[in-house]
């Protein structure tokens, strides 16, 4: 049987969550997975603006919403 992506990604972090003794390493976990979908959602903002989607115009208007 073949995993999926999907579960391979939670193999691979259950082992290294077995890995943390301290918060400290808990906290530099949370923070590399917070940098690694900081960039992701960041690349997908690119993209969003590269293709004319998002501009300044409508990024106003969102914020305006908020």
């Amino acid at each position: 049987m073949r995993l999926s992506y999907s579960n391979a990604a939670q193999i691979e972090m259950m082992n290294a969550i077995s890995c943390i003794d301290t918060e400290e390493e808990l906290y530099e976990l949370k923070l590399l997975l917070s940098k690694f979908f900081a960039a992701k959602a960041q690349k997908e903002i690119d993209k969003l603006w590269d293709n004319g989607t998002l501009n300044q115009e409508n990024w106003m208007k969102s914020e305006r919403n908020i």
